[in-house]
């Protein structure tokens, strides 16, 4: 299987859940379209990751078979790992308790969704920040000070505030799922009726002071609790401890280049990057 096949059955599978809303505008040609592309990605998806949980469950099974052939499979694929030492097999050999009810389709619901769920927001929220900082001298020198340090604790909090500012969506889309009054008792009393969709304005919520002393201020080490960078609550993001990770070690590996600079701003391609000229000495 190729990385572009899996790049892009994980970008329809963005495009369709979180930018082909009804609030979205766009035609319903293009609407059929990104729904139609959903759908062929989707099931080539479920088939390949089908075939990799039949592969790894074998593998686990029967590895005293495969042993004398390790040298020669590494030789082929490139490899340097074990083949079963990947997210599916760890989940496979993963003993969860019975009221989790993790069973083989969980599991590779759950592949699916550390894919698409890694994919475009690693990248948006990466590139994202590395401009919001490139674009602040004083927070970039901050930046790279406290990507030296031994501690990452450090910064990854400046990571987070940065995000703060950029996030990679400035809002959650919910539908309600009965009548609920907001704001009940004030000038503002308002009936959402069932089925109406809502927007839960994150960034702004980010930036109200009660959570956020002087919120227009940069300020690294914020309490982690009211960030939401990752969501809240039910929906809060799948991958968000892969996420919390992945996301400021690959900037701060950026930001460690010498003469980093931007050739030009993020091209984006919808609500989604498509490219970010960076340059550095080798």
């Amino acid at each position: 299987m190729h990385r572009k096949d899996l790049m892009e059955w994980s970008y329809w599978a963005q495009v369709d859940t979180f930018y082909n809303q009804p609030f979205d505008i766009v035609t319903p040609e293009e609407r059929q379209r990104i729904i139609k592309s959903h759908d062929e990605a989707s099931e080539k998806l479920g088939k390949y990751i089908g075939a990799l949980i039949l592969t790894r469950t074998l593998w686990g099974k029967f590895e005293f078979l495969f042993k004398p052939f390790r040298k020669l499979w590494r030789l082929l694929t490139g490899r340097k790992g074990d083949l079963q030492d990947d997210i599916v097999a760890r989940m496979l050999r993963t003993k969860f308790p019975t009221e989790m009810d993790f069973d083989i389709k969980r599991l590779g619901t759950n592949a699916g969704g550390l894919l698409i769920g890694t994919i475009e927001t690693t990248a948006q929220a990466t590139v994202q920040t590395i401009q919001f900082l490139l674009q602040r001298p004083e927070l970039l020198e901050q930046a790279r000070s406290a990507a030296k340090l031994e501690d990452p604790a450090q910064f990854d909090g400046i990571v987070w505030e940065a995000l703060r500012f950029v996030p990679i969506s400035p809002y959650m889309f919910r539908q309600t799922a009965s009548e609920y009054t907001i704001a009940k008792g004030t000038d503002h009393e308002t009936v959402i009726p069932p089925a109406t969709n809502v927007l839960a304005l994150t960034q702004s919520a980010m930036f109200d002071v009660k959570a956020f002393p002087d919120p227009e201020e940069f300020r690294a080490g914020r309490n982690w609790y009211h960030y939401f960078t990752f969501g809240y609550g039910a929906h809060e993001c799948l991958g968000e401890f892969v996420g919390m990770v992945m996301i400021p070690e690959i900037v701060r590996q950026i930001l460690l280049r010498p003469g980093l600079e931007a050739k030009g701003k993020i091209v984006y391609e919808g609500h989604m990057p498509k490219s970010y000229d960076l340059n550095w000495n080798a």
